[in-house]
């Protein structure tokens, strides 16, 4: 007797990025998601303008459930992109408020850099810069770990003092070298207002390189990428 013929697994609808991005009710503020096969899951504990929190514990329950450890993370980043060409602009008119010399609107910040470093599991982060008010895309960074990355464990607040106890994280010597360039990141651009575009490029472009990640930059149509500056309309 032969076995019964499979039925044929049903077509999984393409999921778009751009569209999801695109639809959230609060676009003033960041959101992120878990990019898996096919899917994306919305995994921000909460969020405000240039911070969102990521929910760990949902993050590793829809893995355990895909049977998956490989993924990727999108979030945003909130631009006006209008603004963004004029130079002349305080920070307060671009619409920020509370910043401190560490936001980089325009790049990915030490904090995302840390982030995908210390999950082994995400092989990409993907940032994306959206309108505050239209919640438009303009365009999409993709930061990728190559074989030389740095790894470095990830120390949650419950467990700071013990692990500081038991294994000297801070001394660690991977956590050492991305702190070293993180930091050296976050002081060269402690200008970031007054720097130009070039600069500051130059200064993102020696932190990918002491961290080898690969970058691209991927504008949405009708807009183009000035490096330093973000995602500009054409």
């Amino acid at each position: 007797m032969s076995p019964p013929a499979r039925k044929p697994r049903a077509k999984q609808a393409k999921v778009s990025p751009t569209k999801t991005i695109e639809s959230v009710q609060r676009p003033n503020v960041e959101h992120m998601w878990l990019k898996t096969r096919g899917r994306l899951d919305r995994i921000d504990k909460h969020s405000k303008q240039h911070t969102v929190v990521e929910d760990i514990g949902q993050k590793k329950a829809i893995l355990r459930e895909l049977g998956l450890r490989n993924y990727a993370t999108l979030h945003t980043h909130i631009i006006n992109p209008e603004m963004n060409l004029d130079r002349n602009l305080s920070v307060r008119a671009m619409g920020f408020k509370n910043m401190d010399r560490t936001f980089t609107p325009n790049l990915p910040s030490s904090s995302d850099f840390r982030d995908l470093l210390q999950n082994f599991g995400e092989r990409t982060s993907i940032i994306a810069q959206t309108h505050p008010e239209t919640g438009e895309a303009a365009g999409f960074y993709f930061l990728r770990k190559t074989k030389k990355s740095p790894r470095i464990p990830i120390m949650s607040r419950g467990s700071k003092s013990s692990m500081i106890r038991s294994i000297g994280y801070e001394t660690h010597p991977q956590v050492r070298k991305v702190t070293s360039a993180t930091q050296e990141y976050n002081n060269r651009l402690e200008r970031y207002w007054e720097m130009g575009d070039a600069e500051r490029f130059k200064v993102f472009g020696d932190t990918l390189d002491s961290l080898k990640l690969q970058f691209k930059a991927k504008p949405r149509k009708g807009y183009k990428h000035v490096p330093g500056l973000g995602f500009v309309k054409k």
